[in-house]
């Protein structure tokens, strides 16, 4: 007796399984894209975070050296005691007391001379130039050049003086590039420091009773303005600290996120822009005092 075969009947897929199973498909495919996005930037926001910190711990700790070594070398000897040769680009007062710190609210007219005093002010964006004799042959500025010799007061010898300032670097493609830098300029010539900053403020602590404590603490402007008077009670020759404080800002923005407000040097908030911002602030006691009575 012949058998006779059935064909099994083939079974596919319903037209609401293929429903079902696309759009879980597609919810998984969103669900990737939204982590990558997420990670991406989470990312570029961690990397604006390391940029500028790392930017900003650089800045202070480099002012900081600078101002430590402010006023170290040969002094002047005298009978009320002795005083800092000082430098040409520092300056010195009418007594002969030469500054190893001097300073602009703004630009100096001149950084190569002291005496020039003072070009464009502003609120925001201060100047300053840290003397010193040097201690050996290869002692460098912040450009590399060597100390050049000086000869305030007469007798020649070998000063390094940085000049800090804040500018426009253009960078490499123009305007587009366009950030405000932290400069230092040496004995020939000035170059970039720290990129993306914004604010540089500096003010003074002044002993202005001769005790060699701190009893006021000023802006350059306010104690051009006692030197300006008949019968000045201090300049810049009494300075016993430098603060300073810092605005940094990413040096690229990120358009997935908004940066969280911050506040100034001055302690007015900044707009959320896409940028990440912070402040940093360093107050340096002065060692070499620039007149031991």
């Amino acid at each position: 007796m012949k058998r006779i075969r059935m064909k099994k009947r083939q079974a596919g897929r319903s037209l609401i399984e293929l429903m079902v199973a696309m759009a879980v498909g597609l919810g998984m495919s969103i669900a990737v894209s939204a982590l990558y996005m997420a990670s991406r930037t989470s990312g570029g926001v961690n990397d604006s975070v390391v940029e500028v910190r790392s930017n900003g711990r650089l800045a202070v700790q480099l002012l900081s050296e600078q101002l430590r070594m402010a006023g170290y070398g040969r002094y002047l000897s005298s009978a009320e005691g002795s005083a800092f040769k000082g430098s040409q680009r520092t300056g010195q007062n009418s007594s002969g007391v030469g500054y190893a710190v001097n300073g602009c609210d703004g630009q100096f007219a001149n950084d190569q001379s002291a005496s020039a005093g003072c070009g464009t002010l502003s609120d925001i964006r201060d100047s300053i130039a840290i003397a010193h004799h040097a201690t050996g042959t290869t002692d460098l500025d912040c450009v590399g050049d060597e100390a050049v010799a000086d000869t305030t007061n007469g007798t020649s010898i070998a000063t390094i003086v940085n000049t800090y300032y804040v500018a426009i670097d253009h960078g490499e493609t123009g305007a587009a590039d366009d950030i405000y830098t932290l400069y230092c300029r040496g004995g020939s010539k000035a170059a970039p420091v720290i990129p993306g900053v914004e604010q540089f403020e500096v003010r003074y602590g002044i002993d202005s009773d001769h005790d060699f404590s701190i009893d006021r603490t000023l802006t350059a402007t306010e104690i051009r303005e006692e030197m300006a008077q008949s019968s000045p009670q201090f300049d810049f020759s009494r300075v016993q600290s430098v603060e300073f404080c810092l605005l940094l800002r990413s040096t690229r923005k990120n358009p997935s996120r908004d940066s969280v407000n911050t506040m100034d040097c001055d302690g007015a908030p900044v707009t959320a822009d896409g940028y990440y911002r912070q402040q940093f602030k360093a107050t340096v006691m002065l060692r070499n005092k620039t007149y031991r009575p």
